[in-house]
């Protein structure tokens, strides 16, 4: 029984970096619409991205870019409100690049 918890938890916890590094890599790379569900239950789509020309000067952090605050959130720059704003990676419903069409969790 222990056995199958493990597997299940190690296949789980594949998926959530998996989805972390696709995250940040599309973050990094470009300005995108994220779509995830915020504590109080609510959804929210925030455009956003990690890549440098979308972050003001007086914006960027000393000592580079902190993209995460733990390791179930990412800290991004939202470009609508010009601030740093951070959601938690299980919570995204979908990610799109501006340019590109939306790719779903689920991978449909």
């Amino acid at each position: 029984m222990s056995e199958t918890k493990t597997i299940e938890y190690l296949a789980e916890k594949i998926e959530e970096d998996v989805l972390k590094d696709y995250l940040l890599d599309s973050l990094r790379k470009a300005e995108c619409n994220v779509l995830f569900t915020k504590a109080n239950g609510d959804d929210r789509l925030m455009r956003c991205s990690l890549r440098s020309d979308f972050i003001p000067e007086d914006q960027v952090p000393q000592g580079g870019t902190t993209t995460t605050i733990s390791e179930e959130t990412i800290r991004v720059f939202d470009t609508e409100v010009e601030a740093w704003r951070s959601f938690r990676i299980d919570s995204v419903i979908h990610i799109q690049t501006i340019e590109e069409v939306c790719v779903e969790k689920d991978g449909s």
